[in-house]
């Protein structure tokens, strides 16, 4: 099990009232009580952001919620897509997106024009855009030096090596 949140609240005997609740039932009681962030993404903490054997320290911590600001806005993220950047081995950045997102990228109607120099990412992957927007050379500032690739957001992929 690499969920380590769940590993020391089963060492330290803590109780969970929602234990058996799932996050769909959770979404369903937050719409029916009328809270306006029902359907955002999760976000757990960001020690979730960095794979097994990568050191949780202020500046790792602080690189991954940069990194993730930085994306959301050049790709114009609101917060119901799902988004980690997460901190590979080696210092890779990877960058991980809702499929539902990058399915939509062909499908856009053109409301991005946010970005900078009119980027179409009809015809541009996320990942040559955020290259192309100095991404990468900004991980390189925040201390990621292992380059950055971008995969399919998955629940729970914390520690999936790539």
């Amino acid at each position: 099990n690499t969920r380590l949140g769940l590993l020391a609240a089963k060492r330290f005997s803590v109780r969970s009232p929602l234990i058996h609740v799932t996050k769909d039932q959770v979404r369903q009681a937050a719409r029916h009580l009328n809270l306006q962030n029902w359907n955002h993404a999760a976000s757990p903490c960001l020690r979730s952001r960095l794979e097994l054997g990568v050191e949780a320290t202020a500046q790792h911590l602080d690189a991954v919620n940069q990194a993730e600001q930085k994306v959301r806005n050049i790709l114009c993220l609101d917060e119901i897509v799902n988004l980690r950047v997460r901190m590979l081995s080696g210092k890779r950045a990877m960058v991980e997106i809702d499929q539902k997102f990058l399915d939509s990228l062909s499908h856009r109607d053109g409301n991005m024009q946010d970005l900078e120099a009119n980027y179409s990412l009809e015809k541009m992957t996320v990942e040559s855009t955020l290259r192309d927007q100095g991404f990468e050379e900004f991980c390189e500032e925040l201390g990621f030096i292992g380059g950055m690739g971008v995969r399919t957001f998955k629940t729970g992929s914390v520690s999936r090596k790539t």
